[in-house]
């Protein structure tokens, strides 16, 4: 038996029950759509480090102690599922990470818009769909609304832009505990240039 067909009866086995189509798979599959959501299980609701043995399955394919969740849902039953990062890529082959973090960004962006922020929710979702990123600033402001207004998101799918002068400065003028605040959402490579600027 491949490593595909292992995979497919998995998911088979997970997904009957849970749609309304009982036995074509590949039906099945596309009644399941990712939602936006992306969970973080290498912390607690405290923001606490949690160990590697607390992190849970793939509600998929039950591979174990999955670092970050991608939640899908059933169109047709409301079925939730929280997948791990090798089964949304099976899952939604034409999507990569860039696009998932992208979905999941959007729809942070919108839940603050239904929360009535007073803040142009508009012009920060135009800002990202143009550059990819936020400005340091824009992302602390857009962090704080989502933590005031209880919306869950995953700060590592969020992109930080420091390539101009003026958004390198930007980090001057904001507390380091905004900068910690924001600090997830650097790459490896900025934080390490940060780190050895002794900015961080």
């Amino acid at each position: 038996m491949t490593t595909q067909s292992v995979w497919a009866k998995r998911v088979a086995d997970t997904i009957f029950p849970l749609s309304q189509e009982q036995h074509d798979f590949k039906k099945a599959l596309q009644e399941w759509k990712f939602t936006g959501e992306v969970v973080r299980f290498d912390q607690n609701d405290d923001d606490e480090p949690t160990t590697y043995e607390d992190y849970p399955p793939c509600d998929l394919c039950d591979y174990p102690h999955i670092k970050t969740g991608y939640v899908i849902r059933n169109i047709l039953t409301g079925e939730e599922l929280t997948i791990g990062c090798e089964c949304i890529k099976r899952f939604q082959p034409d999507t990569d990470e860039a696009d998932i973090n992208k979905i999941h960004v959007l729809k942070c962006l919108g839940h603050l818009r239904w929360n009535r922020c007073r803040v142009n929710i508009s012009s920060l979702e135009d800002y990202y769909q143009n550059e990819g990123a936020f400005t340091p600033k824009q992302l602390v402001l857009v962090f704080k609304l989502m933590d005031r207004h209880k919306v869950k998101y995953n700060p590592i799918c969020f992109k930080v832009k420091l390539r101009r002068d003026r958004e390198r400065a930007q980090l001057d003028e904001i507390s380091y505990r905004d900068l910690e605040l924001i600090r997830p959402a650097l790459s490896s490579v900025q934080a390490k240039r940060l780190i050895e600027e002794g900015i961080l």
